[in-house]
């Protein structure tokens, strides 16, 4: 069933009156254009999630009113009336008629859904009935796809046979294989509904009755209680039981009154205690505090003298102190020396006085028996 454009060359058998074609390229033409333009749209429409399940509304069970949109007085639509009257009869149907072929269709059928479904339905079928893809091909228009799409009514389509797909098939929340199909998927049977409306009208009648049965056994045992035959032992109860109730009232008020007395005198007691408590404390702090302050003032005393006590032992030993009464420290390439052996003759030494300070070269060096010493 593809069609193609063929290009060659023509050869002509003039005796048999023959035409050839010797084809050097072929491409798809026609039915073969409009399944690529439908495969390129599906792919479009999918990867936007127009495809999603996620977004697919559910079917009312029952749907009381319904709009169908499709061509005004055509097979599909009495089809579709026909098997609704099978059905389910009580709905409330209304048409909203579209052109459903050639290129002026989709725009139509997008008026007519937005129509409808400004309607407040409880459901939306969308019928045609069988074609070729030409025919049908106002069905896969994108415009159409999305409007759809952005249907607040829940939508079924019923375009063609069973081995038609439109890309209106692949967004609307379901899809039937004809126009009838699409009323047999979206609406139950009358007789089966009806039958089960009887069996829940038995089940309610078997357990109304089961209820009723068990309280008329329950009143005929409250019938025979003494209290029923004779009320007024049910009041003299009633009575005698809201006599102990005021009487234990009474009682809990009397002792709820003992316990008020004595928070208060606890209370008078507590303040007492907290103030001669506040009073002792204060006095023992300032005991205390004026126990610190002597200890304080001894400690310091006794610290002061100890520390005068050091300086004075202190400047005793002070080499200035020795220095002052005569005596020098001398130096030897800045090291302390104190025997005549630790300099040789040519030495510079430096000679640290209590005032001032004298640079000295070695002419002669003695040992302590006044024996001069020679360097070698």
């Amino acid at each position: 069933g593809m069609k193609v454009i063929v290009r060659g060359d023509l050869i002509v058998y003039e005796a048999d009156g023959k035409l050839e074609i010797r084809a050097n390229n072929m491409f798809q033409s026609g039915v073969g254009d409009l399944a690529e333009q439908l495969e390129k749209l599906k792919l479009k429409l999918k990867a936007e999630g127009l495809f999603e399940e996620d977004h697919k509304k559910p079917l009312p069970p029952y749907p009381f009113s319904i709009g169908i949109i499709t061509g005004n007085h055509t097979a599909a639509l009495e089809d579709m009336y026909n098997r609704l009257n099978e059905r389910w009869p009580i709905a409330k149907t209304t048409l909203y008629p579209a052109s459903v072929q050639g290129k002026d269709a989709a725009p139509t059928i997008i008026a007519a859904l937005k129509k409808a479904d400004e309607a407040n339905h409880d459901l939306l079928i969308l019928g045609r009935g069988g074609g070729s893809i030409e025919d049908l091909w106002c069905f896969n228009d994108e415009s159409l796809a999305r409007a759809i799409y952005e249907l607040n009514t829940p939508i079924v389509t019923g375009i063609g046979h069973e081995i038609d797909f439109t890309i209106a098939d692949f967004v609307a929340d379901k899809r039937a294989n004809t126009p009838t199909g699409a009323i047999e998927i979206s609406t139950p049977t009358l007789s089966e509904v009806k039958d089960k409306i009887e069996q829940y009208k038995s089940k309610l009648q078997k357990i109304t009755s089961l209820i009723l049965q068990q309280k008329k056994q329950a009143l005929s045992l409250m019938k025979k209680s003494p209290y029923f035959l004779d009320s007024s032992k049910i009041l003299e109860y009633r009575l005698m039981h809201m006599q102990y109730l005021r009487e234990k009232l009474f009682h809990t008020k009397m002792l709820f009154q003992d316990k008020e007395v004595k928070i208060k005198q606890y209370q008078t007691r507590l303040q007492k205690d907290a103030n001669d408590m506040c009073k002792d404390l204060s006095i023992k702090i300032n005991q205390n505090r004026l126990s610190i302050d002597h200890a304080l003032k001894e400690y310091q005393n006794k610290q002061i003298h100890k520390l005068q006590e050091k300086i004075k032992l202190l400047d005793a030993y002070s080499p200035l102190k020795v220095m002052a009464r005569g005596y020098s420290l001398v130096e030897n390439k800045d090291k302390v020396i104190h025997q005549a052996d630790e300099a040789t003759i040519g030495d510079e030494l430096k000679i640290t006085l209590s005032k001032g300070k004298l640079y000295a070269e070695v002419t002669k060096v003695e040992d302590d028996y006044g024996k001069e010493k020679y360097d070698m």
